[in-house]
């Protein structure tokens, strides 16, 4: 996102990211695979060390509570565990996306932290309410108390880790972690001590995270502000909403045992033994808590190889999850019993049972939120839902034939079996050979196993086994295999052929009247030309040469010489196919065009294939035409699973078409030829662009200009071409304007650069635009820009660098240049600030990330296919 700041501070790098963060290409290959294996092994570290601590609190408990009182303790712990893993996703990985997508005194950051703190503070009210409804059916009104009051308090908390993880500050956000833990238990002990009961232990929870609150850094804090307004922004409920459902879901599976327990048993030693030794069981619980951490803002970061991020979170999981289990099902009694009371001593025939479970219900968790990263919603929720519906069914049945033994045999099928389902659903989505690795590491803790259970008789020799386990799992997180990204660095080796990218453009730049999209593609695709082999496919039109113009190959296609839209237009669809077999490529990639925005690339290229989206006006076009265009734009968008949005706003309808796509958003940029003219105050005001009334607004600037000229004897020049322009010329007669009003014909180059640098104002009259490329053109001349207030516009033309009118209506429009036109003082400073704020669009930088998404996308072929992986290199 664009930085915003004060007047007197101007904004740093302006590519808008939406949806992913934005990461410096150089460092790609750290900030991929190796984060991921280092931050998860620290976090993963981190949290079982949180995990051990609670769970040593809650061995001191079954001596200091009876049996009645700790099954109580331990089921109200659950509730809060769920509370508190719905808690640490609800807002964290949302806020966690905004931290790593904007950065610091952004308002993007404000607004994202903002409603996270909001979110926080209702969802608190909301949990509290729930669960001590929930602790009143198997406890009393103070321990239901002390469950709502933790309750609210974890959730209030929860958006420092989101801070915390979107600036991937792994070791504070463990230090933090640990000290809350500390603090909770020596305060649940105390309590216990001093006769407070179960109610007291568990206000440990709040005291925790109050200690939390006077050990963030005070930096933290300075993106906090109250803005209310967020809370109108329709996405981040639906993203929020996302998560939320995900990892409620989650939490209540993970939990819903020890409740059971609780519910269906009598207070007896076989439950509370049961309730003791599950905590226990869910070691592996916590590595997918700690690998998730550092897995989703990875995945929600621009320029990051997708595959590589997952490849790595399994690999880590894996190593650290079934050693965890191998390790936790064979834990001799003897050990159990140094720190069990005696009452419990037959229940750890149940360990093994529960620690399956236990890495049942962790590949749940980590599944869900690698979906989640990936935005495969649908995909994570139908899982889930197959969860839901067994687990209950399984632990039930379980119960009704052998009580607490069949429980926990019941809960380890049933949790078996959804996580098995989840990886189904999931493994379209994963790196290829997942489940081959999987198979293997099966093998492997299979015979981990058997040799722990061997060693189980002599405690000593168990011991030793474990250490050896620990060092060989340390020794493989450190070693890690090599990533994609490691391969895709070599693309910039001396010697090595690039890739070869088969460019789906549909407009030539060259053919008068070709809009910004066309220059956006040649800017990005001359850039590339230096170490790539580019083709561009693009429609005909009369005169249309095929070319090699900077490095970049342009080949037409169509039927006839395009003499008009119509036959340009299905020319181009209808020979696309045939031509793209023609040409050997890498990676393709589909340009966006009207009116029906996409052709389902993906579904007929037989290559890795990615959408270019500039716009998305099949809505406008079915109102213009009476044809069902949104419904061939609703299929296209569908086929991708990779997309590059030019805006925010697009980015957004990108994803809510194809929820389980990943869209890149990387803005546009200026030429530095822009940058050339002197900076003066002209007489006219200018406009320049396409010739279309629907989408251009020229009607709208016309009917103003009528109003507004009178007063200030300029002329309106109107530099361009388009199906309108006769309209246009028409409607300046009926006006009366005729003599104000020039129409220049088609400027390019330097002579558009040259027009807007001498005049006074731009017209930008758009009803709606996906970037606002000429607005951004206009404050690199130095030239202030008056425009309708448009999404896309807010972040590029901020208040200062132009002006941004709030009523689409001609007068609205009439009365902002008149005004504009005569603020001598005003025109002064937004020609300065618009012309600095336009010198960090580069395209270098643009044509930088977009390279990276290509390489990724052919990277992810690359794994199969060798040729695919030698282009690359």
């Amino acid at each position: 996102m664009s930085r915003w700041t004060t007047v007197a501070e101007l904004p740093p790098p302006p590519m808008p990211s939406v949806l992913p963060a934005p990461v410096d290409t150089a460092v790609r290959a750290t900030t991929n695979g190796s984060t991921v294996g280092t931050g998860s092994s620290l976090v993963s570290v981190s949290v079982a060390l949180v995990g051990g601590l609670s769970y040593g609190c809650s061995l001191l408990m079954t001596h200091l509570l009876g049996a009645a009182e700790y099954s109580s303790y331990a089921a109200a712990q659950s509730l809060l565990g769920m509370v508190g893993i719905v808690a640490a996703a609800l807002t964290p990985l949302p806020l966690a996306h905004a931290v790593r997508t904007h950065p610091r005194g952004s308002r993007g950051r404000r607004d994202g932290v903002a409603f996270a703190w909001t979110v926080a503070a209702a969802a608190g009210l909301l949990s509290a309410l729930v669960t001590g409804a929930i602790a009143t059916t198997f406890a009393g009104s103070g321990l239901a108390l002390a469950v709502g009051a933790s309750a609210l308090a974890l959730f209030l908390i929860a958006p420092i880790d989101g801070l915390l993880q979107g600036e991937l500050r792994f070791v504070r956000f463990a230090s933090i972690k640990v000290a809350e833990i500390a603090s909770r238990v020596v305060f649940s002990v105390a309590a216990v001590l001093l006769g407070w009961h179960a109610g007291g232990a568990l206000v440990g929870f709040a005291v925790g995270a109050f200690a939390v609150l006077l050990i963030v850094p005070r930096a933290l804090w300075r993106d906090s502000a109250w803005r209310p307004q967020v809370l109108s922004d329709r996405w981040r409920w639906a993203e929020t909403g996302d998560i939320a459902l995900t990892q409620l879901v989650v939490s209540v599976l993970i939990g819903a045992d020890v409740v059971l327990v609780a519910v269906l048993g009598d207070g007896s030693a076989a439950a509370a033994g049961y309730q003791a030794l599950s905590t226990l069981a869910k070691a592996s619980v916590y590595v997918a808590a700690g690998t998730a951490v550092v897995a989703f803002p990875l995945l929600r970061s621009a320029g990051v190889d997708v595959h590589d991020v997952v490849r790595s979170t399994l690999r880590s999981f894996s190593l650290l999850s079934l050693s965890a289990t191998a390790v936790v099902a064979t834990v001799p009694g003897d050990l159990l019993g140094l720190v069990l009371p005696a009452r419990y001593a037959g229940s750890d025939a149940l360990l093994p049972a529960l620690a399956v479970a236990g890495l049942g219900y962790a590949t749940i968790a980590l599944l869900a939120t690698v979906l989640l990263g990936l935005r495969a919603y649908r995909r994570s929720q139908l899982g889930l839902l197959g969860a839901a519906l067994v687990l209950p069914v399984s632990m039930l049945v379980g119960w009704e034939a052998d009580s607490v033994r069949g429980l926990a045999l019941g809960g380890a099928l049933g949790a078996v079996a959804a996580a098995a389902a989840l990886w189904a659903l999931a493994t379209p989505l994963l790196p290829s050979g997942s489940t081959a690795r999987l198979a293997s590491s099966l093998v492997l803790a299979a015979g981990l196993f058997a040799l722990l259970q061997a060693a189980r008789p002599h405690l000593v020799v168990w011991l030793t086994a474990v250490l050896v386990t620990g060092c060989a799992v340390l020794i493989g997180m450190r070693r890690g295999p090599r990533s994609a990204a490691a391969v895709e660095s070599a693309a910039d080796m001396p010697g090595q052929r690039g890739l070869r990218v088969l460019h789906l453009g549909f407009e030539d730049p060259a053919m008068p009247g070709a809009g910004g999209g066309s220059l956006r593609t040649h800017e990005v695709n001359r850039r590339l030309a230096t170490r790539d082999h580019v083709t561009v496919l693009v429609q005909r039109f009369p005169g249309a040469l095929d070319r090699v113009q900077d490095g970049v190959s342009y080949r037409h296609i169509g039927i006839g010489n395009g003499a008009n839209r119509l036959t340009r237009l299905l020319g181009y669809m209808v020979c696309l196919p045939a031509a793209v077999r023609r040409h050997e490529a890498d990676v393709v990639v589909e340009d966006f065009f009207a009116p029906i925005s996409s052709l389902g690339a993906p579904a007929w290229t037989g290559r890795p294939t990615l959408g270019v989206v500039q716009w998305l006006n099949a809505e406008d076009k079915a109102r213009q035409y009476k044809l069902p265009f949104p419904l061939v734009q609703k299929w296209g968008v569908r086929r991708h699973r990779r997309l590059v949005a030019v805006s925010l706003d697009v980015g957004q309808q990108l994803q809510a078409l194809n929820p389980d796509a990943e869209v890149d958003v990387i803005g546009n940029a200026v030429a530095p030829e822009a940058f050339v003219p002197r900076p003066r105050l002209g007489v006219d005001v200018v406009f320049v662009g396409r010739l279309e009334t629907e989408q251009k607004g020229l009607d709208l600037l016309l009917h103003g200009w009528a109003a507004a000229c009178t007063d200030l004897g300029a002329r309106l020049l109107v530099a361009g071409t388009g199906p309108d322009e006769r309209r246009l010329r028409d409607l300046a007669d009926e006006l009366g304007i005729s003599s104000q009003v020039d129409f220049l014909g088609w400027v390019s180059g330097a002579e558009k650069y040259e027009l807007l640098a001498s005049a006074r104002l731009v017209a930008m009259p758009s009803r709606f635009e996906t970037f606002g490329l000429v607005a951004l053109e206009g404050m690199a001349t130095g030239t202030p820009v008056v425009a309708f207030d448009l999404p896309c516009l807010r972040e590029l033309l901020p208040e200062g660098c132009g002006h941004r009118v709030p009523d689409m209506t001609a007068d609205a429009y009439g009365e902002a240049l008149r005004a504009r036109y005569t603020d001598l003082a005003w025109l002064e400073q937004a020609r300065a600030r618009g012309r600095v704020l336009a010198g960090h669009y580069d395209w270098d930088a643009v044509a930088d990330r977009q390279r990276a998404v290509y390489a990724a996308v052919a990277g992810a072929a690359a794994s199969t296919h060798p040729d695919l992986r030698e282009a690359i290199q």
